[in-house]
């Protein structure tokens, strides 16, 4: 069945992948005996592609090579929504490239890997953060990936995402910040010394995005001003601040 279906894909689908079929926006590859090498020409293809929205690759026999294979693909395609790669053997080297890859990315907003045995917690952890990146404000994406390079070249010692109703310009917050993305800002302002202001005004983050911001001043010295006025904070994410800031910050 697997062997039919494989033949199925490469007489059939990969040329409707090439072509752009309109009609074609969800592929389910699983168990079909797929390897790198079959891997890379459908990759190729959906470089280009502007119809697929969904790709299931799941339990096949993907390793290294379609692993990278995917990822430099990932960079191209602006189409794609979902994608499952789980049960294969991806390595950390193509979770790395994938991750990478994800950064330039802002249309995968689902993404499964597990299953993956050479892949630890930590791994998918990070490759799962860097798709769920696509699904918050996309002003927060660029503005993490400009702290992350330490981009001097941006306004980088304000950094305001206090949320706008009213914003329309594109370089304002028009929708809410939650405790998954002050996790996403405090991992790149932990080692962060350009930034001296970060405005978070507004939004709906919580303890949880409370204590994370407050752990990242243990490891930065560079901040002298956070805003979460009109948050939804509380006692624990309040305490969280009392206590890096009695014991290992004396910046802000």
């Amino acid at each position: 069945y697997a062997a039919q279906r494989h033949q199925d894909y490469a007489k059939g689908y990969l040329p409707r992948v090439l072509g752009n079929d309109p009609t074609l926006l969800e592929l389910d590859l699983q168990r079909t005996h797929l390897t790198d090498v079959s891997l890379a020409t459908l990759a190729d293809a959906l470089r280009l592609n502007s119809v697929l929205t969904s790709l299931n690759l799941a339990d096949n026999y993907i390793e290294h090579d379609g692993g990278m294979a995917l990822a430099e693909m990932l960079e191209f395609n602006s189409t794609l929504q979902q994608l499952n790669v789980g049960d294969n053997d991806l390595g950390p080297p193509a979770c790395l490239r994938m991750i990478q890859a994800l950064r330039r990315n802002d249309t995968l907003d689902l993404l499964n890997a597990d299953g993956n045995t050479t892949l630890t917690g930590e791994h998918l952890n990070e490759l799962y953060c860097a798709v769920k990146l696509n699904t918050q404000p996309r002003l927060l994406k660029r503005t993490v990936e400009a702290l992350r390079a330490q981009d001097l070249t941006q306004s980088l010692r304000l950094v305001d995402l206090s949320y706008s109703e009213e914003a329309e310009d594109g370089e304002s917050l028009s929708a809410y910040l939650d405790d998954f993305s002050a996790q996403a800002l405090a991992d790149v302002l932990r080692g962060n010394r350009t930034t001296e202001v970060l405005k978070l005004r507004n939004n709906r983050i919580g303890d949880e995005g409370a204590r994370q911001l407050a752990w990242m001043l243990e490891g930065n010295t560079a901040l002298d001003e956070v805003d979460l006025f009109g948050n939804v904070v509380g006692a624990a994410g309040c305490q969280a601040f009392v206590e890096v800031l009695t014991e290992h910050n004396n910046y802000l």
